[in-house]
C-alpha cells in the first residue's frame, strides 16, 4: 500500500513501513536522481528512494572526475549495496566540477543524508534549458514512484502465481 502526504516544502511517501522524503524544490529524473540549480552549476544527488531501495550502502565508484565531460544518459559510476548495483546515470550534459569523494570512504552516508552531505557531483551545464525540460517536477515524480512500486508488486504477484 501506498501513502502519500504532501506537506509544505516536501512529500512524505509511506510504502508499506519505509517512509521516503522527495522536497519540493528539486527537480527529478526518471533515474532517481535529484537535481538542484546553483547559480550556473548543476548539483546532482540520489534520491531517498534510490537509496532505499538499494538498502545498505557499501561502496560508490565513479568512472568521471573533474574536468571530465559527460552527456545525458552517460554512466557516470555505481553505487553498490548488499542488495544490488545500480548505475548513476547523468540526467544533463555539460563539464563534470567536482565529484564528492567523500562517498567513497564513507558510502553509508547516502543513506544517512542523500538531499545534503552526500550529494554525489557537480556539473557545468551545456544545454540546460532543453534538458530541464526533461526533468520530473515533485508531483511527478511522487507518482513515478508509486507507479514503480505497483508494477513491482503486480510482477511480484504473477511470478507467485506462475
Amino acid at each position: 500500500m501506498v501513502t502519500i502526504e504532501e506537506k509544505e516544502h516536501e512529500y512524505k511517501i509511506t510504502i508499506e513501513k519505509f517512509h521516503i522524503l522527495i522536497p519540493k524544490d528539486l527537480q527529478y529524473s526518471k533515474d532517481d536522481l535529484w537535481v538542484k540549480l546553483q547559480n550556473d552549476e548543476v548539483l546532482l544527488g540520489i534520491t531517498d528512494f534510490f537509496q532505499l531501495n538499494l538498502g545498505d550502502i557499501m561502496f560508490v565508484e565513479f568512472e568521471k572526475s573533474s574536468g571530465d565531460p559527460i552527456e545525458r544518459g552517460d554512466e557516470f559510476g555505481s553505487i553498490e549495496s548488499i542488495k544490488s548495483v545500480l548505475d548513476l546515470i547523468a540526467p544533463c550534459s555539460g563539464t563534470i566540477i567536482e565529484i564528492n569523494s567523500i562517498l567513497e570512504k564513507t558510502p553509508e552516508l547516502l543513506n544517512q543524508d542523500p538531499y545534503g552531505d552526500a550529494w554525489v557531483c557537480k556539473i557545468h551545464p551545456t544545454n540546460l534549458t532543453e534538458e530541464m525540460n526533461d526533468l520530473l517536477n515533485a508531483t511527478t515524480y511522487v507518482q513515478l514512484i508509486k507507479n514503480k512500486y505497483e508494477a513491482h508488486k503486480a510482477r511480484e504477484s504473477q511470478q507467485r502465481a506462475a
